[in-house]
């Protein structure tokens, strides 16, 4: 048996009722293939956990044959723009990836990141008959936001908290470089405006 994920310890009962309405109502956007969500945020608010929490739920609700609205997200895979960032300055780079290799491609694939190394490394394809949640931080842009039937945006507003956060997970690797993507950070909410594309926004 697979170990049962939490929901991320910032979602109320209230906000979970909101995501379970969003996505029990169909896609917001009318476009064709599998469904595809983005799950945007700043670094430290949880949207890896948050990712595999729904992969969790909507893979449950779409096998329990009592929730036929569900049923189109059966198989869902969760990737991670963790596996494709180049680097501690690649957030940009990640995006153009996104974009271009994996939302708008009938052959998606994507360019792995050796971090130990900072290094590339091999291609990995992606499935495109199944459905797919793409979270990281920079995954909801204006063209990424046409190719995608769900965007979410999560946040916790104390920056403090999301900075302790973060470094309580990956501290000795992110530490350094905490500044520097922070900054990345601002510049994607300045060019994009992620949180006004979002069809939810979620605030911790």
């Amino acid at each position: 048996m697979k170990d049962c994920v939490p929901a991320p310890d910032f979602l109320s009962d209230e906000q979970r009722s909101l995501i379970g309405t969003l996505l029990s109502a169909g896609p917001v956007r009318d476009l064709p293939g599998p469904y595809r969500m983005l799950l945007d945020g700043p670094a430290g608010t949880g949207k890896t956990t948050m990712g595999r929490w729904l992969v969790q739920e909507l893979s449950a609700r779409a096998a329990s044959g009592k929730h036929p609205e569900y049923e189109p997200w059966a198989n869902v895979q969760l990737l991670s723009m963790d596996s494709f960032y180049p680097g501690w300055d690649g957030l940009a780079a990640a995006q153009t990836i996104l974009e271009q290799q994996i939302l708008a491609s009938v052959k998606p694939q994507y360019p792995t990141w050796d971090w130990e190394l900072n290094v590339p490394g091999p291609a990995v394809k992606i499935d495109p008959t199944v459905p797919l949640i793409i979270e990281g931080c920079g995954a909801i842009t204006p063209r990424s936001y046409l190719s995608a039937h769900f965007t979410i945006w999560v946040e916790i507003l104390d920056t403090q908290r999301r900075k302790d956060r973060a470094l309580g997970r990956d501290g000795e690797i992110f530490a350094p470089h905490w500044e520097r993507w922070a900054d990345q950070e601002a510049a994607h909410w300045d060019a994009s405006h992620p949180r006004d594309l979002a069809d939810l926004a979620l605030f911790g």
